[in-house]
């Protein structure tokens, strides 16, 4: 590899984004996502954020009040500075594309940085080979993160994309956007399980939140979408035998001991072959935000991604140390966030709760529940907990068995609600109800 090779960068760009600025300063506007930092020029960057600085502050940068702003900054800038910024050959409505190009070159300058830490990482003997996979994950999604921000559009764009949209939707006639949950109460509550947006499923252990996931999972496959499942908990096998048991009306048990009589053997044989022609992929082998990005990536190359569930979040592991565990979970929940909306899928998250809960005389859940973080509730965008009355109380006391609230408690989109299901525990198989408002 040449090493004396200068790196990436077009300083011709850089001049004609400062032109235009220079000539019209609302034209900075057309470009937000552009950072003094991602120029080649570290000057031409300081001179860029300074005068979004002064646009910002309603001060147009002209040849008398840049150079005051910039002297006060202790940056240099003199008088044939501007000349050159008047005498540019950047054209104002070019702006966008000049962004683009700044934009480019400095993508590319961060990936060769990427492969020297990767590479270091490789070399280095200190590093076991877990540490030196997780810097290669860290140092890639960090390029792509950065990437995701080039998003931003202007105010005309996206209100003509909405006008499109709305549209469309009130010819197709009000109907549901996104997947269906396969469950009428939770898609009349959510409106549909939708692209860049994080679902957050809470409840104590053994409430049943994997069991409404993998129904979820199930019935979204079944209409021909590919669903993601990361099992942090059970193994690909132990996953399958559960799905295979809801699918069939059999116990986990008795699926997964073989203990099933002839009809019940003809069922499971029926769901797994069910289950085999659906697009499930179950991944046990990753635990960090950065390996997860890596594998849907991966999949979204060869298959497609429609839905993404992680069982469970508190299993997870940040890509970095944070210090404290509740920092930890806020970082993982931010990333969790971020992959929904740069790659424009539904990520669902199961949660745990925590204990305190138990204490309380209503056991029902709350935002404030959450365990580990606060981050949760601000980061997702929909947040669901699962109560049921037979998980505490003795059955004589239960008027009515496998009664099921969804407590829809947030929902960034639409209104909160409760939603009915009713839970076979013995199948692990939810079924659809009516939704209500308590």
């Amino acid at each position: 590899m040449d090493i004396e090779r200068l790196p990436p960068n077009s300083r011709e760009a850089e001049e004609a984004v400062l032109s235009c600025v220079f000539i019209d300063s609302a034209s900075i506007h057309e470009v937000p996502f552009l950072k003094g930092d991602m120029f080649f020029s570290a000057g031409n960057g300081q001179v860029f954020d300074t005068m979004r600085e002064m646009v910002t502050e309603g001060v147009p940068p002209d040849a008398i009040t840049l150079p005051e702003r910039l002297a006060r900054a202790g940056l240099e800038f003199e008088l044939s500075d501007v000349l050159n910024l008047m005498n540019s050959d950047g054209s104002v409505w070019r702006i966008a594309g000049y962004a683009e190009s700044i934009r480019d070159a400095y993508t590319r300058r961060e990936m060769i940085k990427a492969a020297g830490e990767i590479a270091n990482a490789a070399y280095s003997d200190s590093n076991t080979l877990l540490e030196a996979r997780k810097t290669a994950t860290s140092a890639l999604l960090d390029i792509t993160m950065v990437d995701s921000t080039y998003g931003d559009e202007s105010s005309k764009k996206v209100a003509s994309n909405a006008l499109d949209a709305v549209l469309e939707r009130h010819a197709a006639g009000g109907k549901m956007q996104g997947l269906s949950a396969g469950y009428d109460g939770i898609d009349t509550v959510v409106r549909g399980i939708q692209g860049a947006r994080l679902y957050l499923l809470g409840a104590r252990p053994g409430m049943g939140k994997t069991a409404l996931a993998t129904n979820m999972a199930e019935k979204i496959a079944a209409t021909g979408k590919r669903v993601l499942f990361f099992s942090l908990e059970m193994t690909a096998e132990q996953l399958m035998f559960r799905m295979a048991a809801q699918l069939s009306a059999c116990s986990y048990d008795d699926v997964s001991e073989g203990r099933l009589t002839s009809e019940e053997l003809i069922r499971v044989t029926n769901a797994l072959g069910q289950l085999s022609e659906m697009s499930i992929v179950v991944v046990n082998s990753v635990r960090t935000p950065g390996q997860m990005y890596s594998k849907i990536m991966r999949e979204k190359a060869t298959g497609g991604v429609d839905f993404v569930i992680v069982d469970y979040l508190q299993l997870m592991s940040a890509d970095k140390p944070y210090g404290t565990r509740t920092l930890e979970v806020g970082a993982i929940s931010r990333a969790l966030k971020e992959m929904a909306m740069s790659l424009n899928i539904p990520v669902m998250a199961l949660v745990q709760l925590n204990r305190a809960l138990e204490n309380r005389q209503n056991r029902r859940a709350q935002l404030t529940d959450l365990r580990d973080s606060g981050e949760l509730e601000q980061d997702a965008d929909v947040v669901m907990f699962i109560y049921r009355d037979d998980y505490y109380l003795d059955e004589d006391e239960v008027e009515q068995p496998g009664l099921t609230e969804l407590d829809v408690a947030k929902n960034r989109f639409g209104r909160t609600d409760v939603v009915r299901l009713h839970f076979k525990a013995e199948h692990g198989q939810f079924l659809d109800n009516i939704s209500i408002s308590l």
